[in-house]
């Protein structure tokens, strides 16, 4: 099984065992002045709250038994990545390491096209599009699939199930950005961050997740996309 597929698997098992707050998660997605790029996810969790999920994994039996969080062969997940090689893609760093309080995995590949990564798993939870809006502007953009909004009595045991987790997505540009709607950004970066611990909207922000970057166009040719 590929790794991104065990990582997708993993998400739910963590809502289940109510341990998705020990997991800190950043992804970087770079684009190029050729339309390619490259992506770059992170995630760490704790190993007390992987030690626990492992041991309810396996006392639940099934799927969350065969999910084994965490476990890592470099080797078999480059192989894995073969079957990606005629979207554009390659993996160009995988690697896993531990500290004294947790374990983490480090994936970064190489994409020829914004169409080629949208085709591999790491954004079945949301779509991304790329289009000129103007002679001197393109926008990259990430929106959320649709969901219904959650109640707010939900929302308040989801915000108690998650305490401590964190999500860090960042988008790079080729040219200088002109405008955002991003927490916080530099002249060609541009991140958001959903801390439940410390952003009390931010369920309801990763619930309506649009995020949208808007950069110059000078000197640049792009394909547009859109995964929609």
């Amino acid at each position: 099984m590929l790794l991104i597929r065990m990582l997708r698997k993993l998400v739910p098992l963590l809502l289940l065992f109510a341990l998705a707050g020990c997991v800190q998660v950043e992804q970087t997605l770079s684009l190029d002045e050729k339309g390619g790029g490259t992506l770059t996810i992170q995630y760490a969790m704790s190993k007390k709250a992987l030690a626990d999920l492992e041991a309810r994994a396996k006392a639940e039996g099934g799927e969350a038994a065969e999910a084994a969080p965490f476990s890592f062969d470099e080797a078999e997940v480059r192989e894995d990545f073969k079957e990606y090689e005629p979207l554009g893609i390659t993996l160009t760093d995988a690697r896993s390491w531990e500290d004294a309080e947790s374990k983490y995995i480090r994936l970064s590949i190489r994409f020829t096209s914004l169409s080629g990564v949208m085709q591999t798993e790491f954004f079945s939870d949301r779509s991304v599009s790329l289009k000129r809006i103007s002679n001197e502007a393109y926008e990259l953009r990430q929106r959320g699939m649709p969901t219904e909004d959650m109640p707010s009595e939900t929302t308040e045991l989801m915000r108690e199930a998650l305490a401590g987790f964190r999500a860090t997505l960042t988008m790079e540009t080729p040219t200088d950005i002109l405008e955002t709607n991003a927490d916080s950004h530099d002249v060609r970066k541009a991140t958001w961050v959903f801390d439940v611990d410390k952003d009390a909207s931010a369920l309801a922000r990763a619930q309506r997740m649009d995020l949208w970057v808007r950069f110059s166009a000078e000197g640049l040719s792009l394909s547009e996309y859109s995964s929609q």
